[in-house]
């Protein structure tokens, strides 16, 4: 078995659990950029995100955490993400919070979201905040 084929079944840093139809959340690999990429730039084309380059996710992919979700005969798919960026000592924002729209009001984004504050929390970081579109 390859890194990519182990890091995809969760194998190492950042286990999956794909027992559950679900997921949870774990911390994104270079082989998700793919995913994340398409995932982010589909809610940037209808001007509801900041379009992102895959420069970016390469750079940023410590930041990111993804949910995956297991199909019948499928295999799994990343359909949440969101990273966390820390500009200061005291303060991080969630950034890139994004859910397919298949997978809404299934709580997964506030997955991520409660995800990505026990990481701050973690850090020492108390204050966390989200620049979000109005719909």
């Amino acid at each position: 078995m390859n890194i990519r084929q182990k890091l995809s079944k969760g194998h190492g840093k950042g286990k999956e659990d794909l027992s559950h139809p679900l997921g949870n959340p774990r911390r994104a690999c270079v082989f998700d950029v793919g995913e994340i990429l398409a995932l982010i730039n589909s809610y940037a084309s209808s001007n509801l995100m900041l379009p992102r380059s895959p420069k970016y996710f390469y750079e940023n992919i410590r930041d990111f955490v993804v949910i995956k979700v297991v199909g019948e005969g499928a295999e799994p798919k990343i359909v949440s993400c969101g990273s966390l960026h820390v500009p200061w000592e005291d303060i991080a924002e969630i950034r890139a919070l994004a859910v397919h729209p298949q997978f809404w009001w299934r709580g997964l984004g506030s997955k991520i979201v409660r995800y990505l504050i026990e990481e701050a929390r973690q850090m020492g970081i108390e204050k966390v905040f989200a620049f979000t579109p109005l719909l």
